[in-house]
């Protein structure tokens, strides 16, 4: 539809200016006689100035040169102001007054020649609203197109979770078959159960904190069953982040590196910490646990953690955060990413 007649106001104020326009037209040429005329005959002008948006609209302004629209604007304009001047002329003959038909036709050159300006400069503003138009379009694909890149990075960072994690939960599960198979199977159930949780949760874009740490605990069991008194487990999620916003899985991998780099390689094994609370409109996710700093590898989280950095960022883009932190003897990352409730940034 054209920009001009969207709605009842832009064309009653499109029409009024153009009859403003005819009455002070009437003044200067005429000094004020034939206002009717005049105003008819300006609006009539601003109909068929109307015209010109389908023109542009047809010529596709990107791939012209300046020059070229310039060319095809004055075209347009004569083509239009020619049928306006045919119009207008039949107008003032059909009044019957031989002084304005005499004063007119003296003026006509000049008349048309306003006229044509008019309506070239309506052809120059429909050029504007068509680039502004089109400019508006390309920013809309160009958000829904980074929108898209970034859903198939998480969905591909996603796909490289479950083997990951998979694989190693069959690694522990074969090293406690060869000492006891009654745990072996407590163990192989737990998994089971974990894996089919895992399946319903990680099918979804986002989760919230709490069924986050449902699955995190799920996990623990499991290698509480492995590394038995040697894991400790302290978990204080602050009721304000529970419904906090997240992308599934996103703390496993941390949770595993943590056993795996830190707790699971000391023979005194250790305490693994996670916390989470609200600061101002962020959520703060630390996840600490004791390990072995004569270890390299335990510094050397792997693809587990830069897989967890990169999906932060995808979903919360310039937004989140992932730090890590090491003592003596403590191994420390902490995560940071606005609160969101239902999709919906706080």
């Amino acid at each position: 539809m054209h920009p001009f007649l969207s709605n009842r106001s832009s064309v009653l104020f499109y029409f009024v200016l153009w009859i403003l326009i005819g009455a002070a037209s009437s003044f200067f040429f005429v000094h004020g006689t034939a206002l009717p005329i005049f105003c008819a005959a300006y609006a009539g002008l601003g109909g068929l100035s109307l015209s010109s948006w389908f023109v542009v609209r047809s010529i596709g302004i990107r791939m012209m040169r300046p020059s070229m629209l310039i060319g095809i604007g004055i075209v347009s304009s004569v083509v239009i102001t020619s049928f306006w001047l045919a119009g207008f002329y039949v107008l003032v003959q059909s009044s019957g007054d031989t002084l304005l038909r005499t004063a007119v036709l003296t003026q006509f050159r000049t008349i048309g020649f306003t006229g044509a300006i008019m309506s070239l400069l309506v052809f120059a503003i429909h050029l504007l609203l068509l680039s502004a138009q089109e400019q508006r379009i390309q920013q809309e694909e160009a958000i829904q197109l980074k929108m898209l890149a970034r859903e198939a990075e998480l969905r591909a960072l996603r796909t490289q979770i479950d083997p990951h994690f998979l694989f190693n939960s069959l690694n522990s599960i074969s090293a406690l078959a060869l000492n006891d198979g009654k745990r072996t199977r407590e163990m192989t159930v737990a998994l089971s159960e974990y894996l089919r949780a895992t399946l319903t949760q990680g099918s979804q874009d986002f989760v919230s904190l709490q069924d986050e740490g449902e699955l995190v605990e799920r996990y623990l069991s499991i290698e509480k069953i492995r590394l038995g008194n040697r894991l400790q487990v302290s978990i204080d999620i602050s009721p304000a982040t529970l419904q906090a916003q997240i992308p599934p899985l996103l703390l496993q991998p941390l949770v595993e590196n943590s056993l795996r780099h830190g707790i699971a390689s000391l023979i005194e094994g250790g305490m693994l910490t996670i916390t989470a609370m609200m600061h101002n409109t962020d959520v703060i996710v630390e996840i600490k646990n004791p390990f072995d700093p004569s270890d390299r590898s335990a510094r050397s989280r792997g693809m587990g953690q830069d897989n967890v950095r990169r999906r932060l960022a995808a979903a919360f883009p310039d937004l989140s955060h992932l730090s890590t932190a090491a003592d003596e003897r403590y191994y420390t990352v902490t995560l940071r990413f606005p609160f969101t409730s239902g999709g919906n940034l706080s």
